[in-house]
């Protein structure tokens, strides 16, 4: 279902904004910024996959009494213990490799230039990834970084640089409903 479909973009989106947003508000150093994420995603993140990973081993034990295999490495940091928390690794990874993008886009004068280049190239990748058939993942390490959720990175990205620029005159509520509106119909 394309609803169904919503979240994860609608996630990504909300979370680079809001990434930015603390960004913008005081002058962060890399090290602080990265702890500060590592605390909110990567936290929750280690929680849930190590209780799955129990639920897994006790039901390999005592249901269905086969072995199981996993990689301690790929699960903790590849988000590979159950298929939907992959997108939290995902995440974490691509604000660590753009934060150099965040920073120039920050510190720009002319936020409306960011916001036209990351909303077309945010544009350009999705929609490559959907001409190639939503297959284009490039693998780093352990994790798969999907160009289609790469894509919204960069929308998010834009629609920052233009909310700030006040291109987007709506604010509070008005412009989450907007936000949402605009990424259900993007899924659909």
């Amino acid at each position: 279902s394309p609803l169904l479909q919503f979240a994860v973009p609608a996630f990504i989106v909300m979370s680079v904004f809001l990434a930015l947003e603390s960004m913008s508000n005081q002058n962060t150093t890399f090290q602080s910024w990265i702890t500060k994420w590592l605390n909110r995603l990567y936290r929750p993140f280690l929680f849930w996959t190590s209780l799955y990973l129990c639920s897994r081993i006790l039901k390999a034990i005592y249901i269905t009494k086969q072995p199981i295999a996993f990689n301690w490495v790929s699960t903790y940091l590849g988000g590979s213990v159950t298929h939907h928390l992959w997108f939290v690794p995902f995440l974490l990874y691509s604000l660590v490799l753009l934060f150099p993008y965040f920073r120039v886009v920050l510190s720009s004068q002319k936020k409306i230039f960011f916001m036209l280049v990351s909303l077309i190239l945010g544009g350009v990748i999705y929609c490559a990834n959907i001409l190639f058939e939503n297959n284009i993942d490039l693998p780093v390490g352990i994790v798969k970084l999907s160009l289609k959720y790469l894509g919204y990175v960069f929308v998010s990205v834009g629609l920052w640089a233009g909310y700030k620029e006040e291109i987007f005159k709506f604010r509070g509520r008005t412009a989450l409903l907007c936000l949402n509106l605009l990424l259900v119909v993007g899924a659909c």
